[in-house]
């Protein structure tokens, strides 16, 4: 099965949410408490499943160049093509972005301070 690029974009929205709730909760496990922003540094947590938070920091480095070169090939690619399967190409290239355009929103409200926690 190959994957394509807008399979990657539509699943790297909800991916990096997961990603940092992930880490929040790694941190949970291995503190015994929900970690505090200022207080519980991630990076200076230890335990099993701390390796989230390197997993985080990847899909936020690296991932989010990737992810942005696929959405502008993903949307003008099949225009350009002119091949028979473009509606559903930029369908699916529409959907990875406003996914991610979701995924941002929240990220930004961070209703739990997962965020914040994350970056301070």
């Amino acid at each position: 099965m190959k994957i394509k690029g807008t399979q990657i974009l539509i699943a790297y929205g909800p991916l990096l949410v997961a990603s940092f709730y992930a880490t929040w909760l790694a941190g949970r496990v291995s503190l015994g408490y929900w970690p505090r922003a200022s207080l519980d540094d991630p990076k200076g947590i230890v335990g099993f499943w701390m390796w989230t938070y390197d997993a985080t920091a990847l899909l936020l480095l690296a991932g989010l160049p990737v992810v942005g070169a696929l959405a502008a090939m993903s949307l003008f690619r099949p225009l350009r093509d002119g091949s028979p399967e473009w509606k559903r190409r930029l369908v699916e290239a529409s959907v990875g972005t406003v996914l991610i355009l979701f995924a941002v929103g929240f990220l930004r409200w961070d209703p739990h301070h997962v965020v914040e926690w994350y970056f301070d």
